[in-house]
């Protein structure tokens, strides 16, 4: 009796071991991700954009937080996100519509990626999504 107590608890040790190092696993992966921060892939940007894709807007936060969109000059932008949808202020901000997000009854706010530039280096200095 007392050598299959001993065999269950065993048992139950080696179960908790491995639910141990499986979560501690699982912890350890979601740390890495978070901490690595978003990816920004100019390529999946300007698909979602051909085909005015809903993702766009969660494309353009990404790009924001990772912070892939500043020091670059003007031609740089133009090969990373492609044209942009409209130029303001005397070419110091640069604009690209982020399509529609949707919310939970149908279509809700217009999404847009704004690059703003310094005036005096002509790179861009600011980058923001919403």
């Amino acid at each position: 009796m007392l050598g299959r107590v001993r065999r269950v608890a065993h048992g139950v040790l080696i179960a908790a071991f491995l639910a141990g190092v499986i979560a501690a696993g699982s912890l350890g992966f979601a740390v890495y991700d978070w901490a690595k921060g978003p990816d920004f892939d100019p390529v999946e940007w300007r698909e979602a954009r051909v085909k005015s894709s809903e993702n766009l807007d969660d494309l353009a936060k990404d790009a924001v937080k990772s912070r892939a969109l500043l020091g670059k000059s003007r031609p740089e932008l133009r090969q990373i996100l492609g044209p942009p949808d409209r130029v303001r202020r005397g070419n110091h901000a640069w604009e690209w519509d982020g399509g529609f997000t949707n919310d939970y009854i149908g279509p809700g706010d217009a999404g847009t990626l704004l690059v703003r530039f310094n005036r005096r280096t002509g790179r861009s200095s600011k980058a923001a999504a919403g």
